[in-house]
C-alpha cells in the first residue's frame, strides 16, 4: 500500500509536469500565432503592435481574462492603440490554448 507522502509526491509531480507541458505548449502557440505582431520576445513591433513584455495589462489581468480577451481579439473603438494599423484578431484555437498562452505571457514571457 503506498504512503500518503508517496501519494502526494505523485500528485505534485504531475501537477508540475502538466504545468510545464501547458507553458510549453503556451510558448508554441505564441510563437506561431502572437510573436508574428508581438515580437518573438513579447517585446512588441513598433508601429504594429504593443509589447507585452513588462506590460502592465498583462501584469494587472488574471489568466482567465487575458485568455478571453486574447479569444476576442480587439477591434474599432475597442483598441487602446488606436494608432496601429491592425486590430487584434481573435484566437480561434480553443480556450485550452488560449489559457496557455495567457499563462505563458503572465509567466516565462516576463523572465
Amino acid at each position: 500500500m503506498k504512503s500518503v507522502a508517496s501519494i502526494c509526491v505523485g500528485l505534485v509531480s504531475a501537477a508540475l509536469a502538466g504545468s510545464a507541458l501547458a507553458a510549453s505548449k503556451g510558448e508554441a502557440v505564441f510563437n506561431e500565432v502572437c510573436a508574428a505582431c508581438h515580437g518573438e520576445k513579447g517585446v512588441g513591433i513598433p508601429g504594429l503592435a504593443p509589447p507585452l513584455k513588462g506590460s502592465a495589462f498583462v501584469a494587472s489581468t488574471d489568466v482567465a481574462a487575458l485568455a478571453a480577451f486574447i479569444q476576442k481579439g480587439r477591434a474599432g473603438k475597442e483598441k487602446k492603440f488606436p494608432n496601429f494599423p491592425i486590430d487584434m484578431p481573435p484566437y480561434a484555437g480553443g480556450q485550452d490554448k488560449a489559457v496557455a498562452v495567457a499563462e505563458y505571457v503572465k509567466g516565462d514571457l516576463q523572465k
